[in-house]
């Protein structure tokens, strides 16, 4: 009996849990006035501000797959640093289509993570296609949207310009 009062109250925790988070910002007011009042939202504008927040979530998965990349870029520059102090002894000059020790540099990172141009090629891709999902989605003139489109915007540019410095460290154009 008691554990069936205990399970029914933690179940009621979670649900209660969920919709102060989902429809009301957080707070318990705006829960209440969700449950209360209804959706103030038109549909539209609830559409747009859902699709919005599917799209943070993915925003949110590219920029763990891309902190993953930078520590391994970081750990490659810092291991081809140590790799060119053991090899002090190398030309800075082109000699009959030679590299010289900056190209080296730049794709000795490639041949210790050979896999990094995928996951960069990859990355550069998901974010082309979250920018042009953050694109598509209509404001329909409210403040919100756009203001949350504007930010998803930033972090999508942000994050796709470090994408790119990556490329152009490892020597893929």
């Amino acid at each position: 009996m008691a554990l069936a009062a205990a399970a029914a109250t933690f179940t009621s925790y979670l649900i209660t849990n969920y919709i102060v988070k989902k429809y009301g910002g957080g707070t318990m007011s705006g829960t209440l006035r969700f449950i209360w009042e209804g959706d103030h939202l038109p549909l539209h504008v609830r559409d747009a501000i859902d699709e919005l927040e599917k799209i943070e979530a993915l925003v949110k998965k590219q920029k763990k797959k891309l902190n993953k990349v930078d520590i391994l870029m970081e750990t490659a520059k810092l291991n081809s640093v140590d790799h060119d102090d053991d090899n002090n002894n190398t030309a800075e000059e082109i000699n009959d289509g030679q590299e010289t020790s900056t190209q080296k540099k730049k794709h000795y990172i490639l041949d210790q993570i050979p896999a990094i141009e995928k996951d960069l090629g990859l990355l550069s891709s998901s974010l082309d296609s979250l920018a042009a999902k953050v694109d598509s989605v209509q404001s329909s003139g409210d403040v919100d949207i756009k203001r949350q489109k504007r930010e998803l915007s930033r972090t999508v540019v942000g994050m796709m310009d470090k994408v790119d410095m990556f490329m152009k460290d490892c020597g893929v154009e």
